[in-house]
């Protein structure tokens, strides 16, 4: 039954194979045999995948290798983690996948067989180039050509071409990556392999469009859609429209752009919804943004403004919304709350703010500023473009002094003309920008932009001269946050609780400023609204105590350290270890309850952490957010100590004066 099963799947046949898995799994639990129910469930974790539900895979694949290792089935628990490192990818959770395909590598090598080493090898070869690590993929996929040579079997050649493809692709070389694709689909049996092909035929299409080969790209998208539905697949089909899409707009086909962009994104936010993983949800969303800002693109096109940027809020808020849902500090915020409409945020908005929302696409990007007046979008240029212009501001403003004067000149001026400039008109005479960023963006500091030169750094006419500024994942999930604060309840509540470590532990660098700078800090609120938590008392124990849960505003003057995976980086409050006593991780800090208006973190590179396309940067700036923090304050780079401890007290100052965050 399991080998009749594995014969359908491989026709395309998956609910009639899950069928005979579970009629095969019955029997081998009335013989108590956990090898056969492991192989089962494994086989399950197939099926699942191939017809685009990646939970359901990823719960029969972590079933399977329990399976296996209480039956000591090395080979097989091998074979179960290669197949869940293969969803994680399908996911975008590539440090996990690693993680799962090194630990499978290191069982075949040991059990083998020698085919599952090689498509292990080419799993990890797909999640280092998801993460940009093309050096290293190449390393995984020459190991797994080689090895492949010795078995001589076609299938593999092909998945090896596919990533060696995928590689050109992304290192915008698309005529040697259609070269490979196309001798991938030799290589692919006629029958048996519908999703591969349907893969395969994708990522073609995308080198075709990159080529302006809009017949070819069209073919296979169209054959990639067909295979999609053929096997049930929402992921593959809604990747396909989104490329016919793109075609139907580059002709000017707008009604049919808008009907393939709509099924697309509805394809997407079915799947997402089967996704029980936050995180993985959150990266599910951003590996397949393409979709929305395509979708967003021609509704812009045919003039629907408001509808646009819609399309846009649903892109950046609903996985976070979603996450909010089911955190301790934002329970009942996803199940009440909803994306906002354009029409419903300009209701929110006074006359002295506007909203500038970025979404950012590869073709084009869109920036839609939102007033109490109007919507207006504008074209901005592509994701790659915009790419190098915030790396450059980045890399200026690592070289701080006066001999980087006219490198970070050019540099935020280039920004400015990028980002701002378009919009100039439409946010004449606002005095407050809420940032709503996308992908690499998050890592602008808008605040330093400027609209012309000067001879010296102070004289140069810095946007935060003129307007406050302030940052929101979306405005949808700004609102929720706002809107479900808890009350005080009577309850007594501290004005400001601080943390401050010096000297977290042995081999890190003092803070020598951080006691002194918490002090400074108390010292702007009565002494009776406050609380310092300094040295030994600054403890990750601490910040559980109820005081903190209460306080308005929390303070941390400590180190913080960003480490992959997201949940991973954290705050030093007695550690520099992550898992250790003493070390906050971002993963502990979302399951607190927080019902602080603000969060403080003086300490380097808070804002920092995996950014994900739309949905934002993963880290302790949305951790503290899930907790139930209405806002938070973080940094994007390397600070000065001394430095922080006087800007924090001016900062509070101001606060204290009602000056605007």
């Amino acid at each position: 039954l399991n080998q009749m099963g594995s014969i359908v799947l491989t026709l395309g046949r998956i609910s009639e194979a899950r069928g005979l898995y579970a009629q095969s799994r019955a029997i081998w639990e009335g013989l108590n045999n956990a090898r056969g129910q492991a192989q089962t469930h494994a086989n399950d974790g197939l099926a699942w995948r191939a017809s685009g539900e990646p939970q359901r895979a990823l719960e029969s694949n972590r079933r399977a290798v329990e399976l296996f290792r209480a039956a000591g089935d090395q080979a097989g628990k091998a074979t179960a983690l290669h197949n869940n490192s293969e969803v994680l990818i399908d996911l975008g959770d590539y440090d996990e996948a690693l993680r799962v395909a090194t630990e499978a590598l290191e069982k075949h090598q040991v059990a083998g067989p020698i085919g599952g080493e090689i498509h292990t090898r080419i799993h990890l070869a797909e999640a280092w180039s998801g993460k940009g690590e093309f050096p290293k993929a190449q390393e995984q996929l020459t190991m797994a050509a080689a090895r492949a040579k010795q078995i001589g079997v076609p299938v593999q050649e092909a998945y090896i071409l596919r990533e060696t493809g995928r590689i050109s692709l992304s290192l915008a070389q698309p005529a040697e990556a259609l070269a490979r694709f196309q001798a991938a689909l030799k290589l692919v049996p006629v029958e048996g392999f519908p999703r591969m092909e349907a893969e395969i035929r994708l990522q073609a299409g995308q080198a075709a469009y990159a080529l302006k080969d809009l017949g070819n790209a069209g073919a296979m998208w169209t054959r990639a859609l067909a295979l999609g539905a053929e096997i049930g697949n929402p992921m593959l089909q809604a990747e396909a429209l989104a490329g016919l899409a793109r075609i139907g707009r580059r002709q000017g086909r707008f009604n049919e752009a808008l009907a393939y962009a709509a099924a697309a994104t509805g394809h997407i936010e079915s799947s997402r919804a089967t996704i029980a993983n936050a995180a993985q949800r959150a990266n599910y969303m951003a590996v397949r943004s393409a979709a929305y800002g395509i979708h967003a693109d021609v509704l812009v096109s045919v003039g629907d403004t408001d509808r646009a940027f819609d399309v846009s809020e649903r892109a950046h808020a609903r996985a976070l919304l979603d996450t909010l849902s089911q955190s301790p500090g934002g329970v009942g915020v996803g199940e009440q709350a909803a994306t906002l409409s354009a029409s419903a945020i300009r209701s929110t908005l006074d006359n002295r703010t506007a909203v500038l929302e970025y979404l950012m696409g590869a073709d084009s990007s869109l920036l839609f500023v939102v007033t109490r007046e109007s919507t207006r979008a504008f074209r901005l240029p592509g994701r790659t473009a915009l790419h190098a212009s915030t790396t450059a501001l980045r890399d200026a403003l690592a070289q701080p002094g006066l001999r980087g004067l006219g490198r970070f000149v050019n540099a935020s001026l280039d920004s400015y003309r990028a980002l701002v400039a378009p919009a100039a008109a439409a946010i004449r005479g606002k005095t407050r920008l809420m940032i709503v960023p996308d992908g690499a963006l998050h890592t602008v500091p808008f605040e330093i932009l400027i609209d012309r030169p000067a001879a010296t750094f102070p004289a140069l006419p810095y946007l935060i001269r003129t307007r406050s500024i302030t940052y929101a994942p979306s405005m949808s999930v700004a609102a929720a946050l706002g809107a479900h604060r808890p009350a005080g309840n009577g309850r007594t509540e501290k004005a400001l609780v601080a943390f401050a470590r010096s000297t977290p532990a042995p081999g890190v660098a003092a803070l020598a400023h951080a006691e002194s700078e918490a002090q400074a800090v108390a010292a702007v609120f009565p002494a009776e609204d406050t609380q310092l938590l300094v040295g030994e008392a600054a403890t990750e124990s601490a910040v559980r105590l109820p005081e903190v849960a209460q306080a308005r505003h929390l303070h941390f003057a400590t180190h913080a350290l960003v480490r992959p995976p997201p949940g991973s980086s954290g705050l030093a409050l007695g550690s520099i270890t992550p898992g250790g006593e003493g070390f906050l991780e971002a993963e502990e800090v979302a399951r607190l309850r927080l019902t602080a208006e603000l969060v403080v973190l003086s300490a380097c590179d808070t804002a920092l952490g995996r950014y994900v396309t739309a949905e934002g940067t993963l880290g302790l700036t949305r951790a503290f957010l899930l907790a139930g923090a209405s806002g938070v304050v973080s940094s994007l780079w390397q600070v000065n100590d001394r430095s922080t401890a006087s800007l924090m007290t001016t900062f509070y100052r101001g606060l204290d004066r009602g000056a605007s965050e």
